[in-house]
């Protein structure tokens, strides 16, 4: 038979295979027991030597010193102890990863008697083995072989998952304009969402890449609950379709909450939460409980929140392009006005005041949102401001919506819903400049509802 070679069989803490090249004395090796002892990070790995009474010649128990493979691929300690019976005493080697062809530390082994040792990594318990000098080119071929096998099937699965996302469409044009007949690019910045604005494949597709989940809060306090099934079925039917949807119900009636069939990734979470007297306190505490909520589990739960009234129903699409950090929507009875005839709050005692010289738009309280973050930080503000205002003894002419804007105006937006997101087709009919109405009023007897 030819001559064997020791060769130590392990497993390191990253589960790799690695070759250890050691330099040592082949007449006085014999054949030994290998037991880890410790692992530990770093760029090296320990082994101890031969024992005393059966040093290597010129050696006299003294450390070995090898080297091995660059740190990219041994990222690991591995400290084992080799010892067969009658051994007394183990002398600790530390070997150094990064250089090669180094000899033992502190004395010299005869020449051309160093050989390597072939270690690996299985799972299992440790051991050790002779290995025919000979085989160790094969083994290298084959673990050539595999990789090569391992990386063109990952290159494959890159490969087709890159076909899958593929998509077709028209080339954007620089010089052609989306829309002629609007305002579509805010002063900072800020894309104002139109029909023809946007292609909703493109964006579906990016926001499905990052696995997004949409929270949709409304009220549906005293009576507002019978508005709840309509709002539910219709949200079910053009309400971010295709995409994960968390709905959050706040109700003081919940078992009034209808059961409505949800597609899949969608269901709907029911917030008790207490009513109040005058219709104008629900609507200013909704900024204090979305706020709170916000905080508790919204964080932890969904990546957006839409903030919507429950009196109203979705008409046609409305997806994943309206989603940003924050965004409001264009009141639709004012989006052609002039500042100066926006109803904002226009009493200094007020933290909703704004002066008749500033603004930008009027935003709709009945549909906002963005971040969970953005959503959170919009909410505290202005329910923290009705509670100066309170405290002051003044309450802002719109309420929540009052304090809404004189937030958007100073925290600007970076997105702007066009009034296709908020309309009253009964009031404003439906002018050619609407190219779809997505989220509309559903008609309705205000005194029958509010404050019962």
């Amino acid at each position: 038979m030819g001559h064997q070679t020791p060769c130590c069989l392990t497993r390191s803490p990253l589960g790799e295979s690695v070759f250890l090249p050691l330099k040592l004395d082949q007449e006085n090796w014999k054949q030994e027991k290998c037991e880890e002892v410790s692992k530990r990070p770093g760029n090296t790995s320990h082994y101890r030597g031969p024992p005393s009474g059966r040093e290597a010649p010129g050696v006299g128990g003294s450390v070995f010193r090898g080297a091995c493979l660059p740190a990219s691929i041994l990222r690991a300690d591995v400290e084992l102890r080799c010892y067969g019976g009658g051994w007394r005493e183990l002398e600790q080697v530390r070997r150094s990863c990064g250089w090669m062809g180094r000899g033992l530390e502190g004395s010299q082994v005869r020449e051309g008697v160093s050989n390597w040792i072939l270690c690996c990594c299985f799972s299992g318990r440790p051991k050790c083995c002779s290995l025919h000098l000979g085989i160790l080119p094969l083994i290298v071929l084959a673990l050539v072989f595999f990789s090569y096998g391992f990386v063109s099937h990952r290159s494959q699965e890159l490969g087709d998952s890159e076909a899958e996302t593929r998509m077709v469409y028209a080339q954007p044009k620089v010089l052609t304009p989306s829309r002629n007949d609007v305002l579509v690019l805010t002063p900072w910045l800020a894309p104002i969402i139109w029909e023809g604005t946007f292609n909703i494949d493109i964006l579906n597709e990016q926001f499905r890449l990052q696995n997004t989940t949409v929270g949709l809060t409304v009220f549906a306090i005293k009576k507002y609950v019978v508005f709840l099934k309509l709002f539910l079925e219709t949200a079910e039917q053009h309400f971010m379709v295709g995409h994960k949807v968390t709905y959050y119900v706040f109700t003081d009636r919940p078992a009034d909450v209808p059961q409505v069939p949800l597609g899949a990734g969608r269901k709907l979470v029911v917030l008790t939460v207490r009513n109040y007297t005058r219709w104008q306190d629900v609507s200013m505490h909704r900024m204090e409980m979305i706020s709170r909520f916000s905080e508790q589990r919204f964080l932890h739960e969904v990546d957006y929140l839409v903030c919507a009234d429950v009196d109203m129903k979705f008409s046609d699409h409305v997806g994943v392009e309206i989603l940003s950090a924050l965004f409001g929507t264009l009141h639709p009875g004012f989006y052609s006005s002039s500042r100066e005839a926006f109803t904002y709050e226009r009493r200094p005692k007020s933290q909703a005041y704004i002066p008749r010289d500033e603004g930008d738009f009027y935003y709709m309280g009945a549909f906002f949102g963005g971040s969970v973050v953005e959503v959170h930080r919009l909410t505290k503000a202005c329910h923290q401001a009705m509670v100066k205002d309170k405290a002051n003894g003044i309450e802002a002419v719109w309420h929540d919506e009052s304090h809404l804007n004189k937030y958007l105006l100073y925290h600007k937006p970076t997105k702007v819903l066009s009034p296709e997101y908020m309309w009253d087709q009964k009031l404003l009919g439906w002018p050619s400049v609407m190219k779809k109405l997505r989220y509309v009023a559903v008609p309705k007897n205000h005194q029958a509802i509010r404050n019962r």
